[in-house]
């Protein structure tokens, strides 16, 4: 039987099925797994998972009154004591606040990474062959970098040196494809090479003379033409290497579109494949999301609405997906919400982006308008978050921008001045 259960009362030897909330909290490799020792409890217990699903017909089961949860006996009865004032504790100074361990372990990870990137591709512009075994070991660091804090690898890598910026994006691309991967649930092995391809998708790079990379300015058109010869000369590069066939296919693909304007083969639909997909979106973010010497980077909302306006150029199925995957969403979307109902998206937290702002205003039970409602929106399981990206012309054909616009501006929307919608919006 499946129970839900605080991960405070998680114990060694328990199965955990599932967990809610972003991927990018899921502190292990899978979404479901054998806690199997004390470091795995404690794994699990100082994330910020905050209750999981078990299963006790593959491990042991859940107490009322487990050994992990102490019971708290009622506090007693006091005698009335006189107001005392106490002075606030002194504000900390700076160098006395606790250090962010994490983001600093996180940091070293990814700088060792991007080191052993470096060497590698170094090896590759002089055309030694890429050693295997120093390749996954780059792949299982980045991997236990995502396990514990993704967030903080993106925060990372978000700050590129232009000397640095293939090598960091490719490690970020990595991290991000593993992310995504496992968001999909694709097997573990699958997961693996899908960050060995994000580590490689620009190798070809090596190629290109590090001027025109390092250019800080946009590039000539017979510039790009070069450029543009990267994943055919990455591919040609790793031909004779024992490399699988999804780390082929990301590099020689990765800039390939759904409509068939990509390069370097310009395949459309059915002939680009999920791993390719998966690498598109990948890279694209990560490029828009970076601070470049030619371009202002984007704000991860920025780059989700432009990712979704380009038309053509995404599996727009694989782009939702990634974005319940970092728990960021474009301003204007519309969600629903784990409390049941539809909100739109109202703003971005810069500094953390999975706790934006939505506006909840419409129960699809009830096909009925409410009060909007500002909510704060969460990755964990103690507030309200998206569970779902809604078509709005499920909801309201042919009203949308009206619906929005009213919602974005405070107003509550009626389907008196929007029409009797009741008969075309299907219930949930």
């Amino acid at each position: 039987m499946k129970i839900k259960v605080p991960t405070s009362a998680v114990e060694i030897g328990m199965f955990v099925d599932s967990m809610e909330g972003s991927w990018w909290l899921n502190p292990f490799w899978k979404s479901s797994f054998l806690i199997a020792s004390q470091k795995d409890l404690k794994r699990l217990t100082s994330s910020n998972i905050a209750w999981v699903v078990i299963d006790d017909s593959r491990g042991v089961g859940f107490k009322k009154a487990p050994r992990t949860v102490a019971a708290i006996p009622p506090e007693p009865r006091r005698a009335r004591m006189p107001t005392v004032h106490v002075p606030p504790p002194p504000t900390p100074t700076p160098s006395a606040r606790r250090p962010d361990f994490e983001t600093q372990r996180v940091a070293a990870i990814i700088d060792r990474s991007k080191r052993e990137v470096i060497r590698l591709f170094t090896d590759a512009r002089m055309g030694k062959a890429l050693e295997r075994r120093a390749m996954t070991a780059v792949v299982d660091d980045i991997c236990d970098s995502v396990g514990d804090d993704p967030t903080a690898v993106l925060k990372v890598t978000r700050l590129k040196k232009k000397n640095e910026y293939t090598y960091l994006h490719c490690v970020a691309v990595s991290a991000l494809m593993i992310a995504l991967g496992r968001h999909l649930k694709l097997g573990e092995d699958t997961v693996r090479e899908l960050g060995l391809a994000g580590l490689l998708h620009d190798i070809g790079k090596m190629t290109i003379p590090t001027d025109l990379l390092e250019k800080p300015g946009r590039l000539t058109a017979a510039e790009f033409e070069i450029v543009r010869a990267h994943p055919e000369n990455g591919y040609a590069m790793l031909m004779e290497d024992n490399m699988s066939s999804i780390v082929h296919d990301v590099i020689l693909h990765h800039h390939e579109k759904l409509d068939g304007s990509g390069y370097p083969h310009r395949l459309s639909g059915d002939s680009i494949t999920l791993h390719a997909r998966i690498g598109a979106i990948c890279d694209v973010y990560d490029a828009v999301t970076s601070k470049r010497s030619y371009k202002r980077q984007w704000t991860p909302s920025e780059a989700l609405t432009q990712m979704r306006s380009w038309t053509g150029h995404f599996d727009p199925e694989i782009l939702d997906a990634f974005m319940r995957c970092i728990s960021i969403y474009p301003i204007g979307l519309l969600v629903r919400l784990r409390s049941n109902r539809l909100a739109v998206i109202l703003t971005e937290n810069v500094t953390r982006p999975t706790e934006a702002i939505a506006r909840a205003f419409y129960l699809p039970r009830e096909l009925q308008f409410i009060e909007p409602a500002d909510v704060r929106l969460s990755s964990g399981l103690k507030g309200d978050a998206v569970v779902e990206i809604e078509d709005p012309e499920r909801w309201f054909p042919g009203e949308w921008e009206g619906v929005r616009d009213a919602v974005l501006s405070g107003q509550q929307p009626t389907f008196a001045t929007l029409g009797d919608l009741s008969a075309a919006t299907v219930a949930s």
